[in-house]
């Protein structure tokens, strides 16, 4: 714990901040029973902590925090060139730390707005994985490094992925052909991994 506030009571209320070593010395403390709480912005408060002081000796007490938990909300939009960017629902969304799924496996599927939320995350980096049959990622998001967030404690962290359609990831067009009576037609075509003559 670095620059934390200590909180000792007993009639009166006596703080003090620890070094950066994470501990703190109250001195010349009159023997009998305090109560110790420690606090930091972005963790969660520790509990009261009863700490009874003796005449000519030194009392330690330890005590750790724990990191107040982040929210990430992971936003999936499709890119195709019929509608343009669209939100894409049903998609499954995983994280991981590294190469390892994050801890309990988060996984969750977006919805109707193109949104998965993934709430009590420990503060890290993750990386996004995002699946859905016939689709792939956009160029913006295809690196690993693209899809790779930073989730801060007591704090929701918003990131947008985008996938393509792979049947619509080749577009193209019919040039217009002269009709009896002079009548034009533009039909456009759509699909993968064919030419288009």
């Amino acid at each position: 714990l670095y620059s934390g506030s200590v909180i000792l009571a007993a009639k009166s209320l006596t703080t003090a901040t620890t070094n950066s070593n994470g501990e703190v010395d109250f001195l010349n403390l009159a023997p009998g029973d305090y109560t110790l709480q420690v606090t930091k912005s972005g963790y969660i408060d520790s509990d009261a902590i009863a700490v009874h002081v003796s005449i000519g000796l030194s009392t330690i007490k330890n005590v750790t925090l724990t990191s107040k938990p982040g929210t990430l909300t992971v936003t999936v939009r499709e890119v195709n060139a019929r509608e343009g960017t669209i939100a894409l629902s049903g998609a499954t969304v995983k994280l991981f730390i590294g190469s390892n799924p994050a801890p309990n496996s988060p996984i969750s599927t977006t919805n109707d707005s193109g949104n998965a939320t993934f709430n009590n995350l420990q503060p890290g980096s993750y990386t996004i994985e995002v699946s859905k049959d016939g689709y792939g990622y956009a160029t913006a998001s295809d690196s690993a490094d693209e899809r790779t967030v930073a989730v801060t404690s007591d704090n929701t962290t918003n990131k947008t992925i985008s996938l393509v359609n792979l049947a619509y990831n080749v577009n193209s067009s019919i040039k217009p052909q002269s009709m009896s009576g002079g009548t034009n037609i533009n039909l456009p075509v759509a699909c993968s991994g064919k030419d288009v003559l």
